[in-house]
C-alpha cells in the first residue's frame, strides 16, 4: 500500500492522477482551491514530492525566496521538488 503525498502545483487544466491537484482556479479536477505560496494545510515533512510545472515563472525575485521555503517546509526529509 502506498500512502505517499504527491501535489500537483499550479495544475490548471492537466489532472495528473496519483497527485492532489492543486489550483487557485476552481477546476472539476482541483482537490484544493488555494495560492500555492500558502501550504499551510499541509503539516511540516509530510509531502513525498512537488512537481509544479509552468508555475515559477509568475513569482518575481522577491516572493521566490519564500515560495520554495514554504515548500521544502511541507516536503520531508528525501522528498522529490520537480520544477518545469
Amino acid at each position: 500500500m502506498n500512502n505517499s503525498t504527491r501535489l500537483h502545483l499550479g495544475c490548471g487544466h492537466r489532472h495528473l492522477p496519483g497527485f492532489v491537484n492543486i489550483d487557485q482556479d476552481p477546476l472539476e479536477h482541483v482537490d484544493h482551491v488555494l495560492d500555492i505560496k500558502d501550504l499551510s494545510i499541509f503539516e511540516n515533512g509530510s509531502v513525498d514530492e512537488i512537481y509544479s510545472c509552468g508555475v515559477i515563472v509568475y513569482f518575481d525575485r522577491f516572493q521566490i525566496k519564500d515560495v520554495l521555503k514554504e515548500w521544502n517546509r511541507v516536503l520531508k526529509v528525501g522528498g522529490k521538488l520537480r520544477i518545469s
